[in-house]
């Protein structure tokens, strides 16, 4: 067999502190890959961990960009932990099955960043002020959304039919949510 197969099939951790690019594709089907440490990475490209179901471990502490479907169905089972705030494209951490997901730095998202995330039931995301389309649509097992910064939220939550607690903690329009909210001051979180 050729070398890419048995990597593939083989490989679960790796570290290299000097890798500043991970490249399109690189780790892209590794199911066995369970920690990646780049500890000075600051681009991930596209489907670079894209179907590494065995994930559970990346430092994000130096990245500032992640491309398409960098970690599309990645992470699982964990609660994934983004320290930067990195350009997060299309579909970047689409269909991963992290349990937690916690940005506290992100300020903005791609469209279906999150969607699709059916094993995520609580999202942080406090200094995110915006939610476009799909952002953590289908995420049908959500049942807690905590946001700080927002202001704007343009049919982010589509499917979220478990969500229980949306906390947003300044006034703030919000355009739909599972349609039952469409166009309407949100009073402030505080108590919750």
């Amino acid at each position: 067999g050729d070398l890419k197969a048995l990597v593939e099939r083989t490989i679960t951790e790796i570290e290299d502190d000097t890798i500043e690019v991970v490249g399109n594709s690189a780790f892209r089907g590794c199911t066995k890959l369970a920690t990646a440490n780049f500890p000075n990475c600051k681009t991930v490209g596209t489907y670079a961990f894209n179907g590494c179901t065995s994930l559970t471990s990346f430092n994000f502490d130096s990245v500032n960009y992640i491309a398409d479907g960098a970690f599309a169905g990645a992470f699982a089972g964990a609660k994934l932990y983004i320290s930067s705030n990195p350009t997060l494209q299309y579909n970047a951490f689409a269909g991963c099955s992290m349990t937690e997901l916690y940005a506290p730095n992100l300020k903005s998202a791609g469209a279906q960043a999150f969607q699709g995330c059916k094993s995520l039931v609580k999202a942080e995301l406090p200094a995110l002020t915006r939610l476009d389309t799909s952002v953590l649509g289908l995420c049908s097992a959500l049942k807690v959304a905590d946001f700080t910064a927002l202001s704007f939220i343009a049919n982010a939550l589509a499917e979220c039919y478990e969500l229980c607690a949306l906390v947003i903690r300044n006034e703030n329009e919000i355009c739909a949510l599972n349609g039952s909210l469409y166009y309407t001051k949100i009073a402030s979180g505080e108590g919750y």
